[in-house]
């Protein structure tokens, strides 16, 4: 499990690389933003939300769905220096998984 989660985290970087360019341009506002609409976009999927956020509207995920993956907020990451002995904060982003319209269907009533 651990190591799907480094995969979708090594192939995040590579996807995340490839669209910085166009956040420094102002072309788009967030990474995130950027990922969506130039990987993730397209005429069957045009809406995205979390699993939680879907179950709320009345949704459910429909089985085999592979989750779009971005970046969550970030959250401080203690690390110690084994040289030095010293702490030294960094933030960890962690992944955030996203459905979309295309990937979800309407929960019957129990």
């Amino acid at each position: 499990m651990k190591r799907k989660v480094n995969e979708r985290r090594e192939e995040l970087k590579a996807l995340s690389q490839q669209v910085k360019p166009l956040v420094k341009e102002c072309v788009y506002d967030s990474v995130n933003e950027a990922l969506i609409e130039c990987f993730y976009r397209d005429a069957d999927n045009t809406e995205f939300h979390t699993f939680f956020d879907w179950i709320e509207k009345g949704y459910k995920i429909k089985k085999g769905s592979r989750a779009f993956a971005i970046w969550g907020s970030p959250r401080p990451l203690k690390k110690v220096e084994p040289s030095q002995e010293e702490e030294k904060e960094e933030d960890f982003f962690p992944i955030c998984y996203l459905f979309s319209n295309s990937q979800v269907e309407v929960r019957e009533a129990a």
